[in-house]
């Protein structure tokens, strides 16, 4: 593997989120885009030329162009 895929290999911070049924909360997190609407979604993930072997769950955000005033997001690439 070159350089760049053994990085972008390497295993990022995880995230644990948890609910409860019978919670009174009353107060909810508020979005910071609230003009971005999120998109789940099932797909077929290729990891490094291999196809994955299930599923993935994967997070999008429509109308991110439209929020952004038509410009892109530069990802230093």
């Amino acid at each position: 593997l070159s350089s760049d895929e053994l990085a972008r290999n390497e295993l990022g911070g995880i995230l644990v989120f948890t609910a409860l049924d019978d919670s009174q909360e009353k107060e909810f997190c508020k979005t910071t885009m609230a003009q971005v609407r999120p998109e789940l979604r099932m797909a077929g993930i290729n990891v490094l030329g291999t196809a994955s072997r299930k599923e993935s769950l994967l997070l999008g955000l429509r109308d991110l162009r439209a929020a952004l005033g038509g410009r892109t997001i530069n990802t230093g690439d």
